[in-house]
């Protein structure tokens, strides 16, 4: 397999935000406690979208997705009304089928979301923010998306309903089907709360469209191939042994993959002993002691707590790419037998945006 790593991802997000390198050299994964990353005035950071892959089976990661992942995804079309969400999205935002959510813009999903509800009940709450304030962002960075034609990475608040909390996220947009695609990756871990509790192995959550298994099936679908076609982060899903069962578009060109062949039934030691087979000694960011193997085994160990665990974990883990060595905020769920997982860059303005990190074994 010829390995063309995607340098215009990494690249363009270093451009715009430092590393985040304040981490112990002792240990390559973190766990996120609570994590402020950073105000909501940054500037958006771009991000480049993958070349088209070949026809593919969205029906895997679909379920994955939909079901599973914990953590919003979303699509919207080109008056930002949305048109399909996963089951986190709706349970985060405390609607009891996706069906309702479907139509409605960010200021319609909001209003119908805190009704009798004061933003004043709220924790986290940002001097003079506004349930206004929240969707208005969400919608202006959607415009920003759609005018501009390319994937973009942006720091945005969003609430926990049930928790009644206003935290920040990290989000990635970008252009599909004349609207946009999204997700939204928290910086905090929820210890035995919404996470924990929403996505297990033997109990897929029970949100859908409609009673109409029809329907769902679409749903379950579409979300798949905007996942696979449009999703401008990684994604993928593995078996009980650590070997990818399937990953999207973004993912194969982050790896320089010409099509699924390449990297299905390969484990993380095979995926970096082609990735920088003679090492990575000399890759900026590297932590002492830290190699491509332990890197990759860190990977495995993660996927293993999970599936032992049954549970979701939320992590910070290490990656490389085009000659640097960084974290990313993993989020990992069972799925299958084995895992469902998604992960972005960690890059904030200002190294104290990120607060209470702790060690995995602390």
């Amino acid at each position: 397999m010829k390995w063309r790593r995607t340098t215009a991802l990494i690249t363009a997000l270093i451009a715009s935000t430092r590393c985040i390198e304040t981490y112990a050299a002792s240990s390559s994964r973190r766990l996120l406690v609570d994590g402020e990353f950073e105000s909501i005035g940054n500037p958006p950071m771009p991000v480049q979208m993958p070349v088209p892959m070949p026809a593919r089976d969205f029906s895997t990661l679909g379920r994955a997705v939909t079901k599973h992942l914990p953590a919003p995804f979303w699509t919207k079309d080109a008056e930002g009304r949305y048109t399909g969400v996963n089951d986190y999205f709706t349970r985060v935002f405390g609607f009891d089928v996706a069906g309702a959510v479907i139509g409605k813009t960010d200021e319609e999903l909001v209003e119908a979301a805190t009704v009798d509800l004061l933003i004043d009940e709220f924790d986290g709450v940002l001097p003079n923010e506004t349930f206004k304030s929240i969707w208005g962002r969400l919608r202006d960075n959607d415009i920003i998306v759609q005018e501009s034609g390319e994937p973009t990475r942006f720091l945005e608040r969003i609430f926990l309903r049930d928790e009644k909390r206003v935290i920040p996220v990290n989000a990635i947009k970008a252009p599909y089907m004349g609207g946009t695609v999204g997700i939204a990756v928290f910086g905090h871990l929820d210890e035995g709360g919404i996470t924990l509790d929403l996505v297990r192995d033997d109990d897929e959550m029970s949100i859908g469209t409609s009673d109409d298994t029809d329907a769902e099936a679409v749903r379950i679908e579409s979300l798949g191939r905007a996942a696979v076609q449009g999703g401008a982060f990684l994604l993928w899903t593995k078996d009980a042994n650590g070997r990818y069962t399937a990953l999207n578009d973004f993912y194969l060109d982050y790896v320089g993959a010409d099509d699924e062949s390449d990297v299905l039934g390969k484990t993380d030691l095979d995926i970096v002993a082609v990735a920088a087979p003679d090492g990575i000694d000399d890759y900026e960011g590297l932590l002492p002691g830290e190699t491509s193997t332990s890197i990759a085994n860190s990977w495995s160990e993660d996927d293993l707590r999970v599936i032992e665990s049954n549970e979701t974990l939320r992590v910070i883990e290490r990656d490389f790419n085009d000659g640097r060595v960084f974290d990313v905020i993993s989020i990992k769920a069972p799925f299958a037998g084995g895992t469902v997982g998604v992960a972005i860059p960690v890059y904030a303005s200002d190294a104290s945006d990120v607060v209470n990190a702790v060690d995995v074994d602390a």
